[in-house]
């Protein structure tokens, strides 16, 4: 009668291991190993083996996994490693919702000279980091593309979660606004092209067909209009000669952009770099313009307006 009790407490004591390994295991490396659930494939695969030995054979193998599974030196080891290995990792897991998957960085910041890992985060898979940590934690940089970067303590073996939309600040987001007579043109099938002045030379950095009359929404991160911008727009479609319906669907169509991000081989928008945008028609002819030098500033929409392009021939751009 002791020896079943101890067995079942030895029982108990090795379902907590595996559970807290299964814990651990999901937390670090999600549900499985490429998409295969590691758990339930064990299972099926010893209970699939139980069931093409006989009878004797049956009861023998289950009587040496009691035995030796547990023993208490095979417990003990299992409990001591444990310990030692939630005591010392910690897990940094990056979630996105974003459309398109995100590069992400982590690099310690406790170090002379950090190694960065490199990963991608997507709406799919999340960017894992596996991290050498302590309880009392250690600190860390993570940089999401699109996003300013962040420093925070990692401790074990908890490790951190991030969402980018609630947890990071967006960098500098373009909210490209075209008058009513651009949008019309990106409906017919026109685009939206943006270019960047860098050392006296300017590159195509972004374009966007959206086929539809909208805004266009350049950033990783999407965010939403505040309404202190939207109340601008009210104000200034209000002294423009235009029915109220037609207001209405401008103010609408603002309000409601189309995303779109930078090319993945360029660098990110950042403050006092020169931008010009394009709108073209179907023919690929400009029709509206407009540059600007972005704001000293992280985490905020820029209204950047089109106007008419000047004529052919005229080098003037207009000027928000």
């Amino acid at each position: 009668m002791a020896t079943r009790r101890y067995l079942m407490i030895r029982g108990v004591a090795l379902v907590l291991l595996l559970m807290v390994g299964y814990i651990a295991w999901t937390r670090n490396f999600g549900e499985g190993v490429k998409g295969v659930p590691l758990l339930a494939l064990l299972s099926a695969a010893l209970s699939f083996a139980l069931e093409w030995i006989d009878h004797s054979q049956s009861e023998r193998a289950k009587k040496y996994l009691t035995h030796t599974m547990l023993s208490l030196p095979l417990l003990i080891v299992g409990y001591v490693v444990a310990i030692v290995l939630l005591s010392l990792n910690a897990p940094v897991i990056v979630l996105t919702s974003a459309d398109q998957p995100l590069a992400v960085t982590l690099e310690p910041m406790d170090t002379a000279k950090p190694q960065a890992d490199s990963a991608t985060s997507s709406k799919e898979e999340p960017a894992r980091f596996h991290t050498w940590s302590t309880p009392l934690g250690r600190p860390f940089r993570l940089k999401v593309r699109g996003y300013a970067a962040k420093i925070f303590d990692v401790a074990a073996p908890v490790g951190v979660n991030i969402s980018t939309e609630r947890d990071l600040v967006p960098q500098l987001v373009i909210l490209i606004r075209p008058t009513l007579d651009g949008m019309i043109e990106l409906r017919s099938g026109g685009s939206v092209h943006v270019f960047r002045k860098k050392d006296a030379r300017e590159s195509e950095i972004a374009h966007a067909q959206p086929n539809t009359a909208s805004a266009v929404l350049l950033g990783a991160a999407p965010v939403t209009v505040p309404h202190d911008l939207i109340e601008d727009w009210r104000l200034e479609l209000a002294g423009q000669n235009m029915s109220d319906t037609a207001r209405a669907k401008v103010l609408r169509a603002w309000k409601t952009p189309t995303n779109t991000t930078l090319d993945s081989s360029v660098e990110e928008l950042a403050s006092h770099q020169s931008m010009r945008v394009e709108l073209r028609n179907k023919t690929n002819e400009p029709v509206q313009c407009g540059a600007m030098e972005l704001p000293e500033s992280a985490g905020i929409i820029v209204d950047f307006p089109l106007e008419p392009c000047p004529p052919a021939g005229d080098a003037t751009v207009p000027k928000q």
